[in-house]
């Protein structure tokens, strides 16, 4: 591999980009040269779609869940994603039932040390009687390190209202 080729590995494993060229062409004087670099972007949407059977004692589970968003809402680099999940319970009158959508800004305000995020859902979980809710969080940070952050956050869930505050290490 040589040293332009070694310069595309990083840019190209992002998955930012669907394909990655690099070049040298002559620079202006004897040992300088100019990197040219060409680049497609990939699409910024995606989607997925999973299912699960689980066994809890004699009581079984199945799971479906589908995600789908951009990773580059509106332009901006910020991102918008909506999921849903099924969930039957055999051996009981048991369903679950959860739908998201979420809004993601990983630089808020244009800065890199600032991120908020913020969810509107709603979930059933059915036993006996049927409980739904509907709920929003939203939680504004400020990265510490490029690992953690420091977060401020609303929960609520009815006529409920959650305060949370913390680390958080990713």
């Amino acid at each position: 591999m040589t040293g332009v080729q070694t310069c595309a590995l990083p840019i190209s494993v992002t998955g930012k980009y669907e394909t990655v060229e690099l070049s040298l062409k002559k620079g202006s004087s004897p040992g300088k040269a100019v990197l040219l670099v060409s680049v497609k972007e990939a699409s910024s949407l995606y989607n997925s779609l999973s299912s699960g059977f689980m066994r809890f004692g004699d009581r079984n589970s199945v799971v479906v869940d589908t995600t789908f968003g951009t990773r580059d809402f509106l332009g901006k680099g910020k991102s918008f994603q909506g999921s849903a999940r099924v969930q039957n319970v055999s051996n009981e009158r048991d369903e679950r039932i959860a739908g998201r959508v979420d809004y993601i800004d990983p630089h808020l305000g244009g800065s890199a040390d600032y991120f908020l995020t913020g969810t509107l859902g709603y979930t059933n979980w059915r036993e006996v009687d049927v409980t739904n809710v509907g709920y929003f969080n939203l939680e504004a940070g400020k990265r510490v390190l490029d690992f953690s952050s420091l977060y401020l956050g609303v929960l609520g869930t009815g006529s409920d209202l959650f305060l949370s505050t913390g680390p958080k290490y990713s």
